[in-house]
């Protein structure tokens, strides 16, 4: 599966341990996408890629789009100038995986994107966590190796402050810590999110095994969760009726801080 696109079946958690208890573990299913090998590498300035099962920017039954991700106008451009203004596009010589939900059937939510940056040698030497809420805005989060490191190793936790409102149930304050690994052995993939703080407010990951993203893997997983994105939705504001039951306080004045 080297450097083609994969798709991972699994699941992804939500666990709110404090001030109240409340958890989510719902199956799914994510893509994992090498795109420097299908659009940055390609001289078209609006590339694209794939068919009528599969495709990036283009009307597909999954797909990715440009107006998904970073500025919304053009992933490749965006890609490059992040990359630039954050002084890697020399250290950022490799692979460039995407890891995220698709549209499905045109339609799509997506509570968290990674850009899984990687040198010449297949090291991971840098990731970018975009972050979307409910209001349909975004914010890339620049994540690199601990002190002293030129990659990031297996465990390694990462933490960044938290700068971008998510939740009308979660303060702007406070820390995230990231935690990555892709087990190249069993294919296993792990993104685990926690957000604190002064205390450990809430626990998130997903995960599961990458297999080659194919016509046929595509329309298994279609078959089997044909109503995903709309079961998303469904569940983020059943969700949110839980909280505020619960009596979760409600940070709405926050967003525009």
């Amino acid at each position: 599966m080297k450097n083609s696109p994969q798709i991972i079946e699994g699941y992804v958690s939500h666990e709110r341990v404090s001030p109240r208890i409340h958890s989510l573990k719902s199956k799914t299913f994510y893509l994992r996408i090498p795109i420097r090998s299908l659009l940055l590498d390609r001289g078209r300035n609006q590339p694209s890629h794939g068919n009528w099962i599969f495709g990036i920017n283009r009307k597909s039954l999954i797909s990715i789009h440009n107006e998904d991700h970073g500025s919304g106008d053009n992933i490749k451009n965006w890609l490059s100038e992040t990359l630039k203004n954050n002084n890697l596009e020399d250290t950022v010589d490799g692979e460039i995986w995407l890891t995220c939900f698709p549209r499905v059937l045109g339609y799509q939510f997506k509570p968290v994107s990674f850009w899984f940056c990687e040198n010449k040698d297949n090291e991971l030497v840098a990731v970018l966590a975009e972050v979307h809420n409910t209001f349909g805005e975004r914010h890339t989060y620049v994540l690199r190796p601990k002190t002293n490191q030129r990659r990031f190793k297996p465990g390694d936790v990462i933490s960044t402050p938290k700068s971008f409102f998510v939740s009308p149930f979660l303060s702007i304050s406070g820390h995230y810590q990231f935690q990555f690994h892709y087990d190249q052995n069993t294919n296993r993939d792990f993104s685990r999110i926690d957000y604190y703080t002064d205390q450990l407010i809430l626990k998130t990951y997903m995960t599961g095994v990458a297999a080659p993203l194919t016509n046929n893997s595509a329309l298994k997983v279609l078959l089997k969760y044909p109503f995903i994105t709309l079961k998303i939705i469904i569940q983020i504001h059943l969700n949110a009726v839980i909280l505020w039951a619960k009596k979760i306080p409600l940070t709405l004045s926050e967003r525009h801080k």
